[in-house]
This record gives structure tokens, C-alpha cells and sequence, in this order.
């Protein structure tokens, strides 16, 4: 999902998607010396949230939070609790509520990232003789764009990495459906039933299932 390209780049969600309900959701990854690195992001109960970001050890991560007022995501109502937590803290000033996305393409540092994640990734299936494919998991509007105009709507920076790598598109797949039927907030079960079957029918187009895997941490049942 192309969620994930600016989630890299996230340290406190609410910076990124205001309304959230996960404050900390999943480590920063960053470069150094040309290759990836993550900062751990604590789990942090709710009862505890306040006291957490108003203390030393927010501090420390806090320096390394992409998201400030290049791209912010807002909706919901103003009695979300996180917006309480918002106006406590003062990290935003008022004039930048609302909808501001910077481009993937003007993201210098969020393509690095990926396209070290990604070449990490790759790197790691063929050491144990297996095969990376990239898996397209569209939101409903990305489906509900290829039912209009009968392809992907994908933009450039997405066409570099199809480029790079084997990437199996499921937004096709999709339209094939009812958009109710398939998403309910994510998927819904039907949706990760059609997906799963996808997967499965490309699996088993590839020799991948027959690889003989040695490395201890990995199996494969036929």
C-alpha cells in the first residue's frame, strides 16, 4: 500500500493522520551510511499517552518526525480525544489544519527509503533461493479510479518500482466487485478471500513452492 511510503517516515501518527487512533504505530525508518536503520517507537498504553509525549524520552524520538506541516490529514469531528491531546501540546499551529500532501515525488528521502526497503526484501528471498514479488493491496478509491478508467492510477514514482520488480496488480482484480462487498473500512472478508486467492494462483504458477528452503527460519507446505 502507498500508505506505507509516508508511515516510514512517521514517528507520532496523529503528525501525519490527525484523528488516528494509534499514536505509535510502527518504527521510523532511517539512512545511514546507504543503508536502513529503524528508531524504535515504544507501544504506550493511553492512560500513560500524555504524560509519555510531554516527557524526555518523546524528546528524544520527536527529532526524528518527517511530518510537521508538509502533510497533514484531517477529518472526523473535533471531539476526538487526540485532538484534545493536540490543543495540550501545541504541536500544530491552527493555520495548517486540514489537507496538505506533499507529492512522493518530492520526497527525496521517503523514496530512498523504500527503494532500500524493497532491495532489502528482494535481497533476503533470493539468499534463500525464493522469488520477490511485490503485492498491490489498492484502497477503494484506487479500485473505484481503475472501474472509471480501466487502469491503474498509479503515478510515477509507482512505475519505478514496477519497473524494478515482479508486482502482482490486484486493483483490476477488484473491479470485478462490488466496492461494498470488498472493503469495510480495510478489507473486508470476502476482499482478503478474493486477494488470498490471487496470491495463491500465482504461487503456484512459479516454481517457488518447489524450492528447497535450507535457512531454519523459513518452510514451505506444499
Amino acid at each position: 500500500q502507498l500508505e506505507n511510503f509516508w508511515r516510514n517516515l512517521n514517528v507520532f501518527r496523529p503528525n501525519y493522520y490527525l484523528y488516528t487512533g494509534i499514536p505509535f504505530s510502527k518504527p521510523r525508518a532511517i539512512l545511514r551510511n546507504d543503508s536502513i536503520d529503524f528508531v524504535n517507537i515504544p507501544t504506550i498504553p493511553v492512560d500513560s499517552l500524555i504524560h509519555y509525549i510531554t516527557g524526555n524520552n518523546f524528546q528524544s524520538i520527536k527529532d526524528y518526525e518527517y511530518f510537521h506541516h508538509n502533510k497533514i490529514i484531517l477529518d472526523s469531528d473535533k471531539t476526538s480525544w487526540l485532538f484534545i491531546i493536540k490543543l495540550v501540546k501545541g504541536l500544530y499551529d491552527f493555520s495548517q489544519f486540514g489537507y496538505h500532501h506533499e507529492s512522493y515525488e518530492e520526497s527525496e528521502i521517503g523514496i530512498q527509503i523504500v527503494d532500500e526497503l524493497l532491495l532489502s526484501f528482494k535481497h533476503e528471498t533470493e539468499r534463500i533461493g525464493a522469488k520477490f514479488c511485490i503485492v498491490q493491496l489498492p484502497v477503494k478509491e484506487e479500485v473505484e479510479y481503475y472501474k472509471q478508467h480501466h487502469k491503474t492510477s498509479y503515478n510515477s514514482l509507482t512505475e519505478h518500482f514496477f519497473e524494478k520488480y515482479t508486482v502482482l496488480k490486484l486493483d483490476s482484480i477488484l473491479s470485478n466487485y462490488s466496492l461494498d462487498e470488498i472493503y469495510k473500512g480495510h478489507y473486508s472478508p470476502k476482499g482478503n478471500k478474493i486477494i488470498a486467492h490471487e496470491i495463491y494462483n500465482w504461487l503456484i504458477t512459479t516454481d517457488d513452492l518447489n524450492t528447497i528452503i535450507t535457512d531454519s527460519r523459513y518452510s514451505i507446505s506444499n
